[in-house]
């Protein structure tokens, strides 16, 4: 059986009425591309309008202001290659384009020289993630490790990039070997953009693209995974290691910050775990649906704001860790 037909296994929960109403409804949601190219164009304008509008802006402000603004730039520019990034997934599941083909082509051309991915070969590996959710050998753990002030550092100061740059050439966790050409065209692609941001002029643009990109953007994707599936009660440990745990998914809400922070259906990503076959551009009318289906319960159980998340996360690594501490006296 392939990948994409062993899911919307959350049917053999419903009712066999919801299961019929299932089934006529899903053969009806195919992907709304106009929403899908709307979307991508409003993270391209964002992203645009910070490399290359902060310097002429900026020229007269005072000195203190400027200096101000390169990380206040940064994480913007970061934020939304981020946004930009998650339209990675939604290609890996054909949703870019009609075509199959035009679609790893157009994904290859956008994400191959702005992430180093080639699109088969993330496929692949994103499907394994799917498959081993919570395992150990997931392609996608960075949820696996405790959400401390310790790992958040490293994310920002580049610890963990550098890491995973020293590690890329390796086959991933589920035995996938990567092509060369990506790890070719991704760094001249970047010296291209720094060099040309330096020769225009734009030096905040510069500044900001390095750090935002380099630092910035790895901190929020890291985050935004772990606040997706990290389990609340997972272990806590002082050594950091990775852990496996249950499968864990959760929903995020439909406000601005919610659809930007996790775009491309990123911040309703139960949904995707449900069905992951299906466009997140038709997530409003199949959360619609699962409501008044035997899964409501489910889908409000796990819904949370992004903060209410990464409070619930950071509270439960705190209580955990007195516990350990308590325990290991009294022993």
């Amino acid at each position: 059986m392939s990948a994409e037909k062993q899911f919307d296994v959350f049917i053999t929960t419903l009712s066999a009425d919801s299961l019929v109403r299932w089934r006529t409804f899903r053969s009806s949601l195919a992907v709304n591309r106009t929403k899908l190219l709307f979307d991508f164009a409003l993270g391209t304008a964002c992203l645009g309008a910070g490399l290359f509008f902060a310097d002429p802006l900026l020229r007269s402000a005072p000195f203190g202001f400027k200096l101000l603004s390169v990380p206040l730039l940064s994480v913007w520019v970061g934020f939304w290659v981020h946004y930009l990034s998650c339209y990675l997934h939604e290609s890996a599941h054909f949703n870019l384009l009609a075509s199959r083909r035009e679609n790893d082509f157009v994904a290859n051309l956008i994400f191959g020289p702005l992430l180093g991915f080639d699109i088969k070969t993330y496929r692949a590996s994103h499907w394994h993630h799917h498959m081993r959710l919570g395992y150990l050998d997931d392609t996608e753990f960075s949820y696996q490790t405790p959400f401390t002030v310790t790992q958040l550092l490293k994310e920002v100061l580049g610890v963990t990039l550098v890491q995973a740059l020293l590690n890329y050439h390796r086959p991933t966790a589920g035995g996938i070997q990567k092509p060369l050409w990506p790890r070719l065209v991704c760094p001249l692609f970047h010296l291209a953009v720094l060099t040309w941001l330096g020769v225009t002029g734009h030096l905040a643009g510069l500044l900001a693209w390095s750090i935002g990109f380099f630092l910035v953007f790895p901190f929020v994707a890291r985050v935004r995974q772990t606040l997706e599936h990290r389990e609340l009660t997972a272990p806590w440990n002082q050594s950091e290691n990775r852990r496996a745990q249950r499968p864990v998914t959760r929903m995020f809400g439909k406000g601005p910050f919610a659809r930007c922070l996790g775009s491309a259906g990123f911040n309703r990503h139960l949904l995707h775990h449900l069905a992951p076959t299906i466009s997140y551009t038709r997530f409003d009318e199949v959360e619609e649906f699962l409501m008044s289906t035997e899964l409501r319960d489910h889908l409000i159980e796990h819904s949370f704001t992004y903060w209410q998340a990464t409070k619930a996360l950071l509270g439960g690594i705190q209580w955990k860790k007195a516990a350990a501490q308590s325990a290991a006296r009294n022993a």
